[in-house]
This record gives C-alpha cells, structure tokens and sequence, in this order.
C-alpha cells in the first residue's frame, strides 16, 4: 500500500504545506483531503478524521499505522531522500521534536 497523508483541505496552511510536500516526495506519497476519505476510509484506520477536530495531518504508512499531528508531518519527510534528515533530528534531538511540535500546534490553532 503507499502510504497516505489526510489532510483538511479548509485550512489554508495545510493546503500550502501539501503543495510544498508533493514536491519533496514526488509521488512516494498520496495526498487526500479528509472530506475524499470518508467513503473509503478503512477501519483499520481508526476513525476518520474531521475538519476542525484540532488535527490537519493524519499520515498512513504502507503498513497501515497511523500518525497525526506534527508526527504525521515529520512522516513525509521520511519518504524524500533529500530531505530524510529532518526526520532523523524530529527523532533524536528533543529540542528539535518540541519545536515542531510547538510550530505544529501553532498551525492547527490558526488553520485559516
């Protein structure tokens, strides 16, 4: 399975970083807005996501786990070759993880 990233495509920011993330992956990754996924989205998955529950990024991985958040948005980074590196530091370098996380609860709260 490829691996997926839900996104809310009502908020402006999440659609800006989707358009920055489909060319850092090229196509190793499959971008779908939550309101696309609602008919399809497996249970496997947990419960589908909504606009406005707080998150705008929900990454699937070609296993089948699950991550949301600023963990979902450190996935795609994971799935570039150039940029892999990121990941790497979100991993190992706690202060790296709390300032994306700190950036990531910034843009949830001003999705706009």
């Amino acid at each position: 399975m490829k691996p997926v990233l839900l996104y809310d495509a009502e908020s402006r920011l999440a659609r800006a970083r989707v358009s920055q993330w489909r060319t850092v992956t090229r196509q190793a990754v499959e971008y779908i807005p939550y309101t696309d996924s609602w008919g399809t989205f497996p249970e496997s998955w947990g419960r589908p996501p909504q606009p406005n529950d707080g998150t705008l990024f929900h990454f699937i991985d070609g296993d089948g786990n699950v991550s949301f958040g600023a963990a979902a948005a450190v996935q795609i980074y994971r799935h570039s070759p150039d940029q892999r590196w990121r990941a790497m530091a979100y991993d190992r370098l706690p202060p790296v993880r709390r300032a994306w996380d700190g950036v990531y609860d910034w843009m949830a709260a001003h999705r706009g």
